[in-house]
């Protein structure tokens, strides 16, 4: 598959996903929290990696994207959001695919500004962060997407939220961001 046909597919995941934040959706449940950690719920098992999200947040699946959702409504209908995408992409670099994320993502998100950009990394892993704003449907908001490689595969794992009330989740993003271990 070609690095635009790859991105393609992630992208209109990511804006399908700012969609499912701002109205309920089936097959999401409330994970059990983790005794004396009042952050943080137990850890999320998925395909190869595991993910601490943040306490008392419902986890859902669609389109093979789990995501987790704040149980606050903000704005009426929008909900504080992390979501994991694992792409198949073999032979392309996390450069690579940071790159072409960069030049993709302000064609189909509106007013797409990168406000932030470093390397680091997460558990052992290279890792590369984007922190964002851009606007959908009437929200303003701002993101903070981290990107690992794993062999063949590619992790972007993005959190969500109204650019007005961002500070309030900036912590436990951090936090369960930090938190993602690929097994």
């Amino acid at each position: 598959m070609k690095i635009s046909g790859l991105f393609a597919r992630a992208a209109s995941i990511l804006v399908l996903l700012v969609a499912f934040a701002c109205g309920s959706t089936p097959e999401s449940r409330k994970l059990d929290a983790t005794p004396g950690n009042q952050e943080l719920d137990e850890y999320y098992l998925g395909e190869g990696y595991k993910i601490q999200p943040p306490y008392g947040w419902e986890v859902g699946k669609v389109s093979g994207i789990v995501y987790f959702r704040s149980p606050d409504v903000e704005d009426l209908t929008f909900q504080a959001n992390i979501n994991i995408l694992e792409e198949h992409a073999p032979g392309i670099t996390l450069k690579s695919y940071v790159d072409i994320s960069k030049q993709q993502l302000p064609l189909v998100l509106n007013e797409y500004e990168v406000i932030n950009e470093y390397a680091s990394s997460v558990n052992g892993r290279s890792a590369h962060f984007l922190m964002s704003t851009f606007r959908q449907v009437e929200y303003d908001l701002q993101n903070l997407q981290m990107f690992v490689s794993n062999d063949d595969s590619m992790f972007v794992i993005t959190a969500t939220a109204l650019r007005s009330t961002w500070e309030s989740y900036d912590d436990l993003f951090d936090a369960a961001l930090g938190s993602f271990v690929i097994d």
